[in-house]
Parts: structure tokens; sequence; C-alpha cells
């Protein structure tokens, strides 16, 4: 069949073109009475986005600021308490580091530091990290109960528990509780953390015996952190083609110094 062209008056009468045009028309009639609308849904977009980049810059400026108050809390953690006329004093001060005259002095500013933080809406890691700060000065001042109950909450994050079980087990240890202290020194060792590699733990364990004269266990412990490194040693020799002179462990142990660590503490229990 031969197509042929359509008349003027029969495009004008063509049902596709007659939806267009309809189209059109409502599309230009709704914009005429309903704009403001169409503005404002597009103000409200606007104004969203930029709320969402107003939030996550005032995010990261809280962020950082807490960063800030966790260093100084470490700061003061770690600051020694020193008498006026300690010699070594005048030194930490010229260097900018600070010292504190008595434990009360240390723990108000350390206390008062926390508060901030926590009134300043810190991450989960912020917060465990000052917590950590505060029970460790707790357990400094005999305050083991206390210490102990937030060290509970700090070991259910598994980035701290390595942390808050050493502090507890030392706690225990302080306390003379030496069956608790064994169990955690035990946990330890157990462990194989990142951050605390099996031989690291049981290294720890073995010392936790000699400091309370029990040479057969502490030998057993050191033995077998030993062994741990000489198997991991020859499993990389025998699986690397140029295996390396030394490894380091977690918590940035070096292999070999404390494979002599531990074969000098053998040598000394069994002399």
């Amino acid at each position: 069949m031969v197509k042929r062209k359509l008349k003027k008056e029969e495009i004008r009468k063509d049902p596709f073109r007659e939806f267009l045009a309809k189209t059109f028309s409502e599309i230009e009639t709704s914009l005429e009475v309903y704009w403001k609308y169409y503005l404002l849904g597009f103000g409200v977009i606007v104004l969203s986005v930029a709320g969402i980049y107003f939030y996550m810059e005032n995010l990261q400026i809280k962020n950082e600021k807490n960063d800030l108050l966790v260093n100084e809390i470490l700061e003061i953690a770690d600051a020694p308490v020193m008498a006026k006329d300690n010699p070594e004093r005048e030194n930490y001060v010229k260097s900018g580091m600070k010292t504190y005259l008595s434990d009360d002095e240390k723990s108000s500013e350390l206390n008062k530091k926390i508060n901030e933080l926590i009134a300043n809406g810190p991450k989960k890691s912020q917060k465990n990290t000052a917590m950590m700060a505060k029970a460790s000065d707790l357990a400094r001042k005999g305050s083991y109960e206390e210490s102990l109950k937030i060290l509970d909450e700090i070991a259910k994050d598994e980035r701290f528990k390595v942390s808050a079980l050493q502090l507890k087990a030392k706690i225990y240890e302080m306390q003379n509780d030496f069956a608790k202290a064994e169990n955690f020194y035990k946990e330890i060792s157990n462990l194989n953390a990142p951050d605390l590699p099996k031989p690291l733990g049981m290294e720890m364990l073995g010392e936790f015996y000699q400091r309370n004269n029990k040479k057969e266990e502490a030998l057993k412990a050191y033995n077998e952190a030993l062994k741990i490194l000489q198997d991991e040693k020859a499993k990389i020799r025998e699986n690397s083609k140029m295996p390396p002179a030394t490894f380091v462990l977690g918590n940035g142990a070096n292999q070999d110094v404390l494979e002599t660590k531990l074969k000098e503490k053998i040598g000394e229990l069994n002399s």
C-alpha cells in the first residue's frame, strides 16, 4: 500500500498529536497555577541537602573537638605526681608536659575533662578510651570496686577487651585474690587477639605465676609461648622462598626479641 502525506486538516485531527498537544497544555496550566508549590518543593530539597552538609560538617567538628579532649585525658592520665622540690619536675614543665602535686589534683582535672567529653556526645571509642583512663585512676587510688564496674562495661567492646581484662587481672592481684587474678590472666593468654597474640598473653600468664612463686606453672607458660613462636617461624620458612629474618607480632612486639626474653626467663627459672 502506497503511503500518502496527511493533509493539514487530517494532521490536526491525528489522535497522537492531539494527545501531545493536550499534555503540553495541561503541564503549562499546571506550572502557571501551581508554580509556587513546585518552587517550594525545590526549596525544600535544596534546604535538605544544605542541612545534610551542615550536619556532616558539624559532626566532623564535634569529632575533632572530642579527639582533642581524649588526647588531653590521656595526657593527664600519663602525667606524674611530683613534689615541688623534685628536681625532675622542672624538666617536665620545661618540656611542656603536665605534672601534678597530688593524686587528688590529678584526679580532679581528669574527671573534669571526662565529664566535658561525655557532655559533648562522644563516639563509643572516644568514650571508652576516657572511661579506661578513669578506671585506671580509680584503681590507682584503691577504689577497686568502682573501677571493676567500669571495666565490666568496657570489656564488652572488643577493641578494649584486652586492656580491660589486663587491668581487671592487676586489680585482683593487688587485692591478693589469686584465684580471680589467675582466671583473668588465663583468659588473656587464650585470646590470641590482633593487639595481643597468644605468645604475649602466655608470657603475661608466666610472669603472673613467677611473681607469685609458682615456678612450675611459670615454666609451662613460658615454654608454651616459646613453642608457639618457634612453630610460627618454621611455618613461615616452609611456606616462603625468601622468609623474613624476623616478623612482627601484634602490639608491635618483635618475635626475635620476645623469643630471647622467654629463653632468658626459662634459663633463670631452671638455674
